[in-house]
């Protein structure tokens, strides 16, 4: 499912890395300078698609403004040495599926690799494929097999991250049964709540208690 998806489907690939070091991006690209002009380098299809895409899909309204997918990622003990395993768990809020509709999330070629579907509503139909040069960037799919207007949705994915540093957000959108463009957009970090003013007084007074009652002793 997931293949035939994004080779319908006008997708789009992981938010890319655009510095303001021109001849940076312009590697990214595969744009070389030559005495003639910039030429195009071969093999740089995917990072041309993934821009233009990207672009199309930021551009995109969203069908419902409270649409919001938010996400929390969670280092997993490497099975292969040397690899970085990951899960990322995503809620989804502010859209009821009608069926046949899908969310998909992107993940850059060269930043990831073995996606695999972890979990998702009941009933749904979930799958994955992976980054390639060519076809662009992989996905993660979860397609609802009716109407479903439940006030949240809840996705898993394990992958191994293999860019720089720490992997953070991707690019979701919203597809209709005929992969038409719904929504889409960045998905969001979970915030972490701070802890209450008033549980943050009561812990201080059990501690001042606690103090009270060793010295007591």
């Amino acid at each position: 499912m997931a293949c035939e998806l994004r080779r319908r489907v006008s997708g789009v690939a992981e938010k890319f890395g655009c510095t303001s070091n021109a001849s940076g991006f312009s590697a990214y690209l595969g744009i070389r300078r030559t005495r003639r002009g910039p030429v195009l380098v071969a093999g740089s299809l995917s990072a041309w698609r993934t821009v233009i895409l990207s672009l199309l899909v930021l551009l995109c309204t969203s069908a419902q403004a409270d649409l919001i997918v938010t996400y929390a990622q969670t280092d997993l003990p490497d099975l292969v040495p040397g690899s970085d395993l990951r899960r990322y768990d995503y809620k989804l809020t502010g859209y009821t599926f009608n069926a046949g509709d899908s969310l998909s999330v992107y993940f850059g070629y060269g930043l990831y690799r073995d996606i695999h579907p972890v979990s998702g509503p009941p009933g749904w139909l979930i799958d994955a494929a992976e980054p390639d040069p060519l076809l662009g960037p992989g996905i993660f799919v979860a397609q609802s097999p009716a109407a479903d207007d439940s006030p949240s949705f809840a996705f898993a994915v394990s992958l191994v991250w293999t860019g720089t540093g720490a992997p953070a957000e991707q690019t979701y959108q919203i597809l209709g049964p005929e992969f038409n463009n719904i929504a889409g957009g960045i998905t969001e970090a979970t915030a972490v709540p701070e802890p209450a003013p008033i549980a943050l007084l009561l812990a201080g007074i059990a501690l001042v208690a606690v103090a009270r009652r060793t010295r007591g002793r």
